[in-house]
């Protein structure tokens, strides 16, 4: 029989009324999963010690495949523009299943420099976006101002992706969370995977409970497949890639930006993204530090200078928050999404600064190996056989 603990939450002693498919994790990837195949008709489980709260609460939110694309990661342009198209339906059907609006804005993004040599630097951005057939165009100062009259006058130029968009992080957690079922939303940590001959066997949880679903889903962000129990030659390395971020309060309407603005000021790169209930996101710096989650004055006092420098008008805008997250990165910068070697095992994580973008699509290819439909051509960038030897 199936039991509850004091939270409600589902205790399955009885295998056979274990979930179909375990998600593991309860972030924008883990989340979107489960509502893809919850739609399905799958039966699925979350689990995460504090959903909502991982490194997609401290996210932007920006759906940016043209502005975030760059000659490192070419591989990954497919992959991108192909999520960010699923986003148009994959809002309207979150928000017809739950009621809630996530706050997904069309509004285009700019992409300024604020000197000479910042304006050299976004040309060959520019060329490069062309080479790639990326939808994308130089403007002028007047027509950058007159898309966006708060930037500072004088910018030297810039970019403008009409089809880079944005939308709330938090709101759209919160949504999916609303789509699951008390006892299909479990706090607790999966400690340890049996596998037994090359199947996944049982999954245990730090409070004992135990699973033996027909997948299991790593949707696990920074912790990747380093679970114990997994075969030492199937982990893959992912790595935490910090990011200080601030959120400001716009006094009014007219002191909000239009449309999402980033920024290379004096060769430091900023963005900063409005939200319809006025608050702007300002960030986010890129450190390899580990898990040090300190927020440092340097980097809020250079945030705060350089989006100022691009948008003067914010500053009477209040301060709300400072906060540091951390971003799971591959060697290659790529996500890893797809069966693992455990033939019931798959693979979703390892995001880096895509998770919000990403999700659409690896929500899908993971639906797909579900229930055993083709999985999209642009899904081999993401394939974990690029990490086997």
């Amino acid at each position: 029989m199936e039991s509850f603990d004091k939270r409600g939450q589902a205790n399955f002693s009885n295998p056979n009324e274990s979930p179909e498919v375990l998600v593991v994790g309860g972030g924008i990837i883990g989340l979107s999963t489960a509502f893809m195949l919850k739609n399905q008709g799958i039966n699925v489980t979350v689990i995460d010690p504090n959903p909502t709260l991982g490194t997609s609460h401290y996210a932007a939110g920006m759906l940016a495949p043209v502005m975030e694309s760059n000659p490192q990661e070419t591989d990954l342009i497919d992959f991108n523009i192909k999520s960010r198209e699923m986003w148009d339906d994959f809002h309207q059907e979150i928000t017809k299943i739950t009621g809630q609006s996530i706050d997904f804005r069309e509004i285009g993004t700019v992409s300024v420099a604020f000197n000479l040599d910042d304006k050299r630097y976004l040309h060959e951005v520019a060329s490069f976006q062309k080479k790639f057939h990326l939808k994308s165009e130089i403007l002028s100062t007047t027509a950058l101002r007159t898309l966006e009259p708060m930037l500072n006058p004088s910018i030297s130029g810039g970019i403008y992706a009409p089809n880079d968009h944005v939308v709330n992080p938090r709101l759209t957690l919160q949504a999916l969370k609303s789509c699951l079922d008390l006892d299909s939303l479990i706090e607790d940590s999966v400690t340890e995977l049996t596998v037994e001959s090359g199947k996944l066997a049982t999954v245990i949880t730090r409070n004992g409970l135990r699973f033996t679903p027909s997948y299991v889903v790593l949707a696990t962000g920074i912790r990747g497949n380093n679970i114990l129990g997994m075969p030492d030659e199937l982990r893959i390395d992912v790595r935490p890639v910090k990011g200080q971020i601030l959120r400001l309060k716009a006094l009014s309407n007219d002191s909000l930006p239009r449309v999402i603005v980033r920024g290379i000021v004096n060769g430091r790169f900023i963005y900063i993204v409005p939200r319809s209930n006025g608050e702007i996101v300002v960030g986010a710096t890129m450190e390899e530090k580990g898990f040090d989650d300190t927020v440092t004055a340097i980097a809020v006092k250079e945030m705060l200078e350089d989006a100022l420098s691009v948008i003067p008008g914010i500053d009477e805008a209040s301060i709300l928050e400072f906060q540091s997250g951390f971003r799971p990165a591959t060697n290659d910068n790529a996500p890893v999404v797809g069966k693992s070697e455990i033939d019931n095992i798959i693979y979703a994580f390892g995001h880096f600064r895509h998770g919000i973008l990403e999700a659409p699509l690896t929500a899908s290819i993971v639906t797909s190996i579900v229930t055993e439909k083709s999985i999209p051509e642009e899904a081999k960038v993401a394939d974990p056989n690029r990490f086997r030897k």
